[in-house]
């Protein structure tokens, strides 16, 4: 991966676990949000990722979901897959969230595209009720 700067993807997702946790005390321990980092330190320790970019996406779920229903958690996953790293988001949308704007999304694009060059895929499905988000980087 290229790019001015990049960070280890265990710091960026333990950046995500943390920014979970903290959403948590806030909200009483009430918010319903499944995290598997399925990425084993000894295997990818060197892989590396535009800074925030994980951080965006999961604050994305943590801020529009619908996370107060033990029934439908947001779920957030990391794992390489085929010699590819993969970032998922699914989540339900709160019925009264403020919509948002998309700049988020649009930021994370425009960093992935300088770092990676096209080299990834960011496949989005968004409808009324849920959103859901697949980020794909070949190693």
């Amino acid at each position: 991966m290229e790019g001015s700067k990049t960070v280890p993807a265990i710091e960026e997702l333990r950046q995500v676990e943390e920014h979970i946790t903290v959403k948590q005390l806030l909200a009483g321990n009430r918010l319903y949000v499944n995290f598997h980092n399925n990425i084993a330190l000894d295997n990818h320790h060197q892989m590396t990722l535009p800074p925030g970019i994980l951080l965006t996406l999961a604050d994305n779920v943590l801020t529009h979901g619908k996370l107060t229903d033990p029934a439908t958690p947001a779920v957030i996953t990391a794992a390489v897959v085929d010699n590819r790293f993969c970032f998922t988001t699914a989540n339900y949308k709160r019925l009264r969230s403020k919509a948002g704007n998309g700049v988020g999304l649009k930021s994370v694009q425009s960093v992935l595209e300088s770092y990676c060059h096209g080299r990834y895929e960011l496949l989005v499905q968004d409808t009324a009720e849920s959103f859901t988000l697949k980020l794909i980087i070949p190693l």
